[in-house]
């Protein structure tokens, strides 16, 4: 309980500071991207400043907000490689969002409704979900709480198998697409806009019709030795796990270099450049248009919400209870992006969650 209190703390004070320091950054602007598209959204016209407009003022206010934020995160120099590195990212958490919902160690707790934390990763951003929110629940819940029956944080292979599938039709293609082969300012781009924020909503329920599917054409294991077919399914499960999270954080691994080499041939000094835009959004050039502030803010929003989001799950890391496993995973955030250091480090934890499921099956036949 104290150690979940810590979290708790430690998590809400830095989400606050960064919250705090962002909006007195962005403030500004942001006021000025709200009254244009409120207006916009009372106009019934869409093309004022951008967004989906479907006659429900509240929501088309909404959207323009959204597509605003992200159509000008592509414009600057960084805008696009920031965006890469964090929706590759944002994919894995909501991978991980999902398996962990599927441990019955939690099916009793509101860490087992994705959904709802995809849904709140869309409206206060995953930075805020992620460090003020869920990591001081999972560590209430999970690592603060004692075993209760066998298998608890035993994933089945054929629920992990149908969470990976979901997230590379339901997610990852979608964002692919739009990341590189969508034109600025045109109808596929809002078109790409809606369909990337509304299909991670659907990747839950596309994992319970491929589990189905799987359990469907899957073999049973079965042994005549029922402890022996408990440990067998729980190595299996874990494998699944770690050969998901694996797979994605070569994924991750591919597109953090894959950026940096992008940028380094481009002639662009990639640790200055990233100062120099945070620089400007704290200090923006005289005489920038509308739509040039735009791209700069946004740029530095999402860049922010990519550290935070990091920093949740150090924060996460810690609370594990082993400090070099945590450095390693703190360093890893920079040597390899924080969407690899969070796959490689939940692929390890799979491991001593497996250890804790073999001990409690051992304990129970003795």
């Amino acid at each position: 309980m104290s150690k979940a209190l810590i979290v708790f703390l430690l998590s809400v004070t830095c989400t606050f500071l960064c919250y705090k320091y962002t909006g007195d950054v962005v403030y500004s602007w942001l006021a000025d991207v709200f009254l244009k598209c409120s207006e916009a959204a009372h106009q019934g016209d869409n093309s004022v400043i951008g967004g989906t407009h479907i006659g429900i003022p509240s929501i088309d206010k909404n959207n323009c907000i959204l597509f605003v934020l992200l159509q000008s995160s592509f414009r600057p120099l960084l805008g696009r490689p920031i965006n890469t590195i964090l929706f590759i990212y944002l994919g894995t958490v909501y991978l991980f969002f999902t398996l962990e919902s599927s441990r019955r160690q939690v099916k009793n707790t509101v860490l087992a409704w994705p959904v709802l934390w995809i849904v709140l990763s869309s409206i206060i951003g995953v930075s805020g979900t992620v460090c003020a929110l869920y990591v001081p629940l999972h560590i209430y819940y999970v690592a603060c709480s004692p075993v209760k029956v066998t298998e608890a944080w035993s994933v089945p292979s054929s629920r992990t198998n149908a969470i990976l599938l979901s997230s590379i039709l339901g997610y990852y293609i979608i964002t692919i697409i739009y990341l590189f082969f969508v034109d600025i300012d045109t109808t596929a781009e809002k078109t790409s806009t809606m369909a990337w924020s509304i299909m991670p909503l659907l990747v839950p329920g596309m994992a319970q019709l491929f589990e189905y599917v799987f359990l469907r054409l899957g073999s049973t294991n079965a042994t005549k030795d029922p402890v022996m077919t408990k440990h067998m399914s729980i190595v299996q499960n874990k494998m699944s796990v770690e050969r998901a999270y694996m797979l994605l954080g070569a994924f991750n691994i591919f597109a953090y270099y894959g950026t940096y080499f992008y940028l380094s041939f481009s002639g662009v000094m990639v640790i200055p450049a990233f100062v120099d835009l945070i620089a400007a959004a704290w200090n923006p050039p005289v005489g920038l248009s509308f739509t040039e502030l735009s791209g700069l803010m946004s740029a530095y929003i999402l860049l922010i919400d990519t550290f935070l989001t990091a920093l949740g799950f150090m924060i996460w890391a810690v609370a594990q209870g082993n400090i070099i496993n945590s450095v390693l995973f703190t360093l890893g955030n920079i040597v390899i992006g924080p969407g690899a250091a969070l796959c490689f480090f939940a692929a390890y934890r799979e491991g001593l969650l497996e250890h804790t499921s073999h001990k409690t099956i051992e304990e129970k036949s003795k």
